[in-house]
C-alpha cells in the first residue's frame, strides 16, 4: 500500500518539480572535480555574457532612435550589396 501512495504522488507533481529534482539531485551526488568543472564553467559563462557582451557587441540597432528607425537601419543593412560578392562580380 505504501508503494502506491508514493507513485500518486510522483505522478501528480509537476514536471517542472521533476525536473528541478532531477537537476539537483545529479548535482548534489557529482564528485568534487565535476562540481568544479561545472563551478568554472559557469563562472566561464558569466564572464562571456554579463562582462564581454556590451564591449564587444554594442547595440547598434538600439541607437538608432525609435522601432521605425530602427526598422529602416536593420532593413538597410541586410539587403545592403556586400563588396565581395561573387554574385555582383560576374555581372561586371
Amino acid at each position: 500500500m505504501e508503494a502506491m501512495n508514493s507513485e500518486t504522488t510522483t505522478q501528480k507533481r509537476s514536471f517542472l518539480y521533476r525536473a528541478v529534482h532531477l537537476y539537483y539531485d545529479g548535482f548534489r551526488s557529482m564528485s568534487k572535480t565535476s562540481r568544479l568543472l561545472w563551478t568554472l564553467a559557469l563562472i566561464k559563462l558569466f564572464i562571456m555574457f554579463a562582462i564581454l557582451k556590451p564591449f564587444f557587441f554594442p547595440n547598434i540597432v538600439g541607437q538608432q532612435g525609435n522601432k521605425e528607425q530602427q526598422a529602416e537601419f536593420v532593413m538597410q543593412q541586410i539587403t545592403q550589396e556586400s563588396p565581395t560578392d561573387p554574385a555582383r562580380e560576374e555581372k561586371q
